[in-house]
Order: structure tokens, then sequence, then C-alpha cells
């Protein structure tokens, strides 16, 4: 994994000028919100969680943003078994079986889905799991906080080069130095291969039972 001091100490190297060392810091948390804002889904943020299913309910721990998919013995749910309390209420009190959106069919009532409460932290199965012990559950690494200087990062090594490119470019741009477009164009296609490299590490997409491609997030 990324330490940002390490990063740091790289970008200097090839810098010449000063610049007090927090500054430094303060743009490699700039670059880890570049990260964050693209519009996709990193695979390197997530992350899987082995939790107790106790009275029907999993509680996910501190550090998780959201939910990408859970694994509960056969069962196997993503995003869009997410229901409404409506919804969660219609299964719980009726045996009301929903339909599937895109094909109109019932959905076997054994994979109905799942609720949040508010705090988005509690998962409660609708209809109620019986025989599971526990579940598997990939979620979305939450990074709020800044990381400081000589701290190790939930990015992996993959992405050191655009990290090192991205504080150049922070510092010539600052320092109005004419290498801030080479370094920028140099750091837009790093990203682009950090992009490219994370897809590859995802898994394809799937036939469904219906013949149709199955979408990847």
């Amino acid at each position: 994994m990324i330490n940002v001091g390490t990063a740091i100490t790289s970008a200097l190297t090839k810098i010449v000028g000063n610049q007090p060392r927090p500054v430094f810091v303060a743009w490699f948390n700039e670059i880890v919100q570049d990260i964050l804002r693209q519009p996709r889904e990193w695979k390197f943020l997530d992350e899987p969680l082995t939790l107790v299913i106790t009275n029907n309910q999993i509680t996910l721990p501190a550090g998780v943003s959201e939910i990408v998919s859970i694994h509960a013995g056969t069962f196997f749910f993503s995003r869009k078994n997410q229901l409404s309390d409506e919804e969660a209420n219609a299964i719980d009190n009726s045996g009301v079986s929903l339909l599937d959106q895109t094909f109109g069919e019932p959905i076997p009532p054994q994979y109905q889905g799942y609720t949040l409460d508010a705090a988005g932290k509690v998962v409660t199965f609708h209809p109620a799991i019986q025989t599971v012990a526990s579940a598997t559950v990939t979620a979305m690494a939450d990074i709020t906080a800044p990381y400081a200087d000589n701290q190790d990062t939930i990015f992996p090594d993959a992405f050191s080069n655009l990290f090192i490119t991205g504080l150049r470019m922070s510092f010539y741009d600052q320092d109005k130095d004419g290498r801030y477009t080479k370094e920028s164009m140099l750091y837009q296609y790093q990203m682009s291969q950090m992009k490219a490299w994370d897809n590859r590490r995802k898994a394809l997409p799937k036939l469904n039972n219906h013949g149709y491609i199955r979408g990847v997030p």
C-alpha cells in the first residue's frame, strides 16, 4: 500500500524549489479526492467482511460507506435487492412476491432482499433467513478523514506513479512553472491507465438465465 511520506519524498527528488512539507500532504489528499470523484466504483475500495447474522440482521462496522453485495449461504444479494420499507412490510406481512422489473416474473421469496436502517449500518433480510449463521459482505471502504504524513493508505502500489505525478503537477501549478502542462497531461494519462488496470480486476459480465448480459458495477 502507498505511504504518504514515501510518495512525497519520491516527488521531491524531481522538484527544484521549496514548499513546506505539509503543503505536499494537502496536495496528496487533493489527489485522493480526485480519484474518488471519478465516476466509477474502484475495485480496490471493495472490502470483504464476514459478519454473523443475529436475529436475521447483520451490523456493518465503521469504515464502510455502502454495500456492494451480500453472500449469505446460498443467498446472494446485490444493491438492486435493497427493498423499501413498504416492500419489506408487504413481504413480511402477506408473503407478497415482488415482480422482476426486467421480465415481470415473480422473484422466488427466498431471494427477496434486504433493508437498511436510517444510518445505513444494520441489514435486515426479508423474508427472514433462518438457517444461515454468517454472511460475507462486500462493502465499499469509506475514506473520510485526510491522510497524514508518513501514514499508510489503502491505495495499492499501482497508484504510486499517479500520486507522484499529481504532486509534481500541483507544485508546478503553485510555482507557475511551464512544466505544469506536461505534468497535467501525464497525470490524466496515468489516471486513464489506472481505470484500465481497475477494470481488468473486475469480473466479466455474465449471462443470466434469460440469455441477457447481467451488468457488472
